[in-house]
């Protein structure tokens, strides 16, 4: 039995009343030159348990044959916009707006649900249903290899609850994270949406404003692969490319929540790695300085002052130890 958003028409006295059915999800696929992975992406999605939903699929001024793709996809719970390019924050944005669902789910186009995902976010919905954000756990897909994310604070293997901390929970890998989250589209009206000035951090910055002030609910359980093999990250773009999130603007709430200073403090940590590896080194100094060194663990701390080159030959070697399917990272 299958489940899509359709219109009965009924008559009483010569007057016509529409009565629309809603669907359970609203899922949005931002999409961006995407043409290798974005049909394997909305299979994804198509073969979920959980099939009340509609797909938005809100093509970015794609200049590739992604649209094409998606247009040879014949579900009538799938709806196609083709806009602008604006970017993925304006791209998201415009796919709330056409969601007719009260709650939206996010997917990048070239990341991948296990068959499970929707149906453990209905799930804990079912369970906690004043939560701001639902987050499910994800892998990571790097040279053809799946690596399991540690959460900081949270051991048990099935773990699904209210979080207790947020910011301390996701001091090694996120706990959000953009393929793996529901918000409910009260709490975007709220926070008035993704901020459409920035093109990196855009997603962070939404999902500290959220854990400021709401409740998150978390299930430790993987139903999403995030496919870090794919093109066009936008990770490997020179800093002094993007509009990067501001992280100072957190630290007024500081005080009233411990934690996110040394979260803020991380997030500075990888801006600045990411600066000394592209050479934007005045940008990496001004991430690295504002770091409390309380913040960070001794791997961290050795390669924050190591030169240019030792980080270049640290990352060569993170690499060739990935194909052998070991994954070093400074985070843990």
């Amino acid at each position: 039995m299958e489940f899509y958003i359709f219109t009965i028409v009924v008559t009483h006295e010569c007057q016509i009343y529409k009565i629309v059915m809603k669907p359970y999800f609203s899922i949005v696929i931002p999409l961006y030159n995407k043409e290798r992975h974005i049909k394997t992406t909305i299979n994804s999605v198509l073969a979920q348990k959980f099939i009340d939903f509609e797909l938005i699929v809100v093509d970015d001024g794609s200049t590739d044959h992604s649209a094409e793709l998606v247009k040879s996809i014949d579900d009538s719970r799938l709806q196609l916009y083709t806009i602008d390019n604006q970017g993925v924050s304006h791209a998201r944005n415009f796919g709330i707006d056409k969601a007719n669902s009260e709650f939206i789910c996010f997917l990048d186009a070239d990341d991948i649900w296990h068959s499970h995902h929707l149906e453990n976010i209905k799930h804990m919905v079912d369970l906690f249903p004043k939560s701001g954000m639902y987050c499910t756990a994800y892998d990571k897909k790097i040279n053809g290899t799946h690596y399991k994310c540690h959460y900081h604070s949270i051991s048990e293997p099935d773990f699904l609850d209210i979080l207790e901390d947020y910011f301390k929970a996701s001091y090694v890998d996120s706990i959000a994270n953009s393929s793996g989250i529901m918000i409910p589209k009260m709490i975007f009206k709220a926070l008035g949406g993704f901020n459409e000035q920035l093109d990196s951090g855009e997603d962070t910055d939404v999902w500290i404003r959220i854990a400021l002030d709401y409740d998150i609910c978390f299930y430790n359980n993987i139903s999403v692969t995030i496919n870090h093999d794919s093109d066009n990250r936008i990770s490997e773009k020179h800093i002094l490319n993007r509009k990067v999130m501001d992280l100072d603007k957190f630290e007024i709430f500081t005080k009233d929540h411990t934690s996110l200073k040394k979260y803020l403090d991380i997030n500075r940590f990888s801006l600045g790695m990411q600066c000394k590896l592209t050479g934007e080194l005045e940008l990496a100094k001004n991430y690295l300085d504002k770091i409390n060194l309380q913040n960070i663990n001794s791997k961290q701390k050795f390669l924050k002052r190591s030169p240019r080159l030792i980080l270049i030959l640290s990352k060569q070697i993170q690499n060739i130890l990935r194909k052998l399917n070991i994954n070093l990272s400074s985070f843990r």
